[in-house]
């Protein structure tokens, strides 16, 4: 698959989400999720084990809140309640499925996106300035990995939090997502007056020199299939 086509993928995915709004779960979306976990290259257990550190906190939240404690209130009914999710648990579970379906169709879409050389942002048929934008936020990116590195290393030397699972890391969390921001900062500061300074990326990115197919034959085995989802998905309105 291309890079234009994986955004395309994701897009219709997207897209039958939207059209699965009225829908206690938006069958023909989940689907789409799921097969590109199946076919991102990264295994799909991993995935749906990382999608579950991100989503099941929420999850637990909204029950603890929704159910638990009381409905939720009316504005919330308005904007978010399908028809078909009369009672504050049938809610939270709809709520549940589409978060928990858009974490892992996020998270595969990224596997996917790495496995596409020499670098996704070339292989995209955007003008120039766009590309460079976006290889930008992705250094950006790294500048943010670098700061939880050092905040962690610093941290666990300080024996604020440990290296493993530990009560100790439940009590000092906090800590570890302050100090991760402001060492992210600093990062990003020093990489503005240094390396990105001397690395001139609009000059040193070869972006005419990268052969970059708009689509190819699987594209279409990956995007007929998805658009006749969505489809699918908006007929069952």
């Amino acid at each position: 698959m291309t890079a234009n086509g994986l955004v395309i993928y994701y897009l219709l995915s997207l897209a039958a989400f939207a059209a699965g709004r009225n829908d206690l779960v938006p069958w023909a979306a989940v689907a789409l999720c799921v097969v590109l976990a199946i076919g991102s290259g990264a295994s799909p257990l991993k995935l749906v084990a990382r999608t579950a550190i991100v989503a099941l906190p929420l999850v637990g939240w909204l029950t603890l809140i929704w159910v638990g404690i009381g409905p939720p209130p009316p504005s919330v009914l308005l904007v978010y309640q399908p028809p078909a999710a009369t009672t504050p648990l049938s809610l939270v579970t709809a709520l549940g499925i589409r978060f928990f379906a858009f974490a892992l169709l996020t998270l595969a879409a990224a596997e996917k996106g790495k496995r596409i050389r020499p670098s996704f942002a070339l292989r995209l048929s955007l003008p120039r300035d766009a590309k460079i934008v976006l290889l930008a936020a992705s250094s950006l990116s790294h500048a943010f990995v670098e700061g939880v590195r050092r905040a962690h290393t610093a941290l666990v030397a300080a024996n604020v939090i440990t290296p493993r699972r530990s009560a100790k890391n439940l009590r000092n969390g906090w800590v570890l997502l302050r100090t991760s921001w402001v060492a992210t900062l600093g990062v990003a500061t020093e990489r503005l007056d240094t390396k990105w300074q001397f690395e001139n990326l609009p000059e040193a990115v070869p972006f005419d020199r990268i052969a970059r197919p708009a689509f190819s034959l699987p594209d279409l085995c990956w995007l007929i299939p998805a658009a006749a989802a969505a489809a699918l998905q908006a007929a069952w309105m």
